[in-house]
C-alpha cells in the first residue's frame, strides 16, 4: 500500500490469485484512479506545485471516462483491458479519447514525467514523448510495448537513429509518442507551468511503486555510496523537497539532496535504503537495468 490510508479503496475485477506482472496487467481493472483523480478535481488537490500558476480546477467530469465499462479481450500476451476500445484507434478526435485510463498506465506516465519524458499539449490536447539513447534501448522497446499494448501509441516499433550532438559527436538516440488524449491535461497542468517541468504539490498521491520504478530507470545511476536520482536537468531545490517527502511518507526511504560536479542537484540514496527500494521496484524493472540498484 502507499499514499494515505483513506485513498486506498480499490475494485478488482478479473485478477488472478498472485497476478503482479506486467506483461498481462490488462488482467486488472483498478479503479483507484479513477477514485483519487475524482478526488484531485477539487480543491486544495487540483493546485498546481506552482504558487504562480494559473492554471484552473479541473473538472470532475474529465474523470467520468474512468467509470466506463472495461471489455477485457483475449490476447497473446494475456487479457487487453483496452486495445479493443474506439479510442485506442489512431485518427479518433481527441475530444473522444476520454478513457478509461488503468492504475499502471498512470504511474509509467507519473515515472516518465519525473524522468526524462515529456507532455506536449496541443490545441487543448495532451500526448507524451518518450526519447533515450541506444544504451536504453531495451527499457525503450518495454516502455513502447507497454503503450502500444494497451492502445496508447502505434505498434510500429522505435528506430534507432543516427543524431550528431555537441562537439559533433555522434550518437544513437529513439524515440516514440503516444496518441493524444483530452483527459492527459490535468496531468499536463499538473506537471508544467509555463512550459517548464515542475513536480505537483500532490506527489505523494501520484507516486506508487510502479511509478517510482520507472523513474529510477529513467533517471537512477548508481553512486560510490548508494544511488542517485538526476534531477538536475528539469527540477529545482524546492521540487526536490516535495519529492523527498513523498518518498518518506509512501516507501520509508530516507534521501538528501547532493551537488554531483556542474550538472546540479540531485537525489542521495545511501546503501543502506538500496535493500528496501530493491524490494520495492525490482519486479518491475527491466533486467538490464538491475545493476542501477547497486547489487541489491
Amino acid at each position: 500500500r502507499y499514499g494515505p490510508k483513506w485513498l486506498n479503496l480499490k475494485i478488482s475485477l478479473i485478477r488472478p490469485s498472485g497476478q503482479r506482472s506486467l506483461n498481462t496487467v490488462g488482467w486488472q481493472a483498478h479503479l483507484t484512479l479513477w477514485v483519487s483523480s475524482l478526488i484531485l478535481s477539487f480543491a486544495p488537490f487540483s493546485s498546481n506545485t506552482n504558487k504562480k500558476s494559473k492554471t484552473k480546477p479541473i473538472r470532475p467530469s474529465v474523470y467520468l471516462g474512468f467509470a466506463l465499462y472495461y471489455q477485457v479481450t483475449p490476447t497473446a500476451g494475456g487479457f487487453d483491458a483496452t486495445r479493443s476500445l474506439s479510442f485506442s484507434k489512431p485518427h479518433i478526435p481527441a475530444i473522444k479519447r476520454i478513457g478509461p485510463h488503468n492504475e499502471d498506465l498512470i504511474s509509467v506516465i507519473v515515472g516518465n514525467l519525473l524522468g526524462e519524458g515529456w507532455a506536449e499539449n496541443r490545441a487543448g490536447n495532451t500526448r507524451f514523448h518518450i526519447h533515450m539513447g541506444s544504451p536504453n534501448v531495451e527499457y525503450l522497446m518495454w516502455l513502447h510495448n507497454f503503450y502500444a499494448f494497451r492502445g496508447y501509441c502505434s505498434h510500429k516499433l522505435p528506430v534507432l537513429k543516427r543524431n550528431i550532438g555537441s562537439n559533433n559527436k555522434v550518437y544513437f538516440s529513439s524515440k516514440f509518442r503516444t496518441w493524444t488524449y483530452s483527459n492527459w491535461n490535468w496531468i499536463y497542468d499538473h506537471f508544467f507551468f509555463k512550459g517548464t517541468k515542475v513536480v505537483p504539490s500532490n506527489i505523494t498521491l501520484l507516486l506508487t511503486p510502479l511509478a517510482l520504478a520507472v523513474w529510477i530507470l529513467d533517471d537512477g545511476g548508481v553512486h560510490p555510496s548508494g544511488l542517485i536520482i538526476s534531477t538536475y536537468n528539469f527540477f529545482k531545490k524546492n521540487d526536490l523537497n516535495l519529492l523527498q517527502k513523498a518518498l518518506i511518507n509512501n516507501f520509508d526511504l530516507v534521501t538528501s539532496v547532493i551537488r554531483v560536479a556542474k550538472n546540479g542537484l540531485v537525489l542521495h540514496l545511501p546503501r543502506g535504503q538500496l535493500s528496501k527500494l530493491s524490494n520495492i521496484v525490482k519486479l518491475y524493472m527491466v533486467p538490464s537495468m538491475y545493476y542501477k540498484l547497486n547489487g541489491f
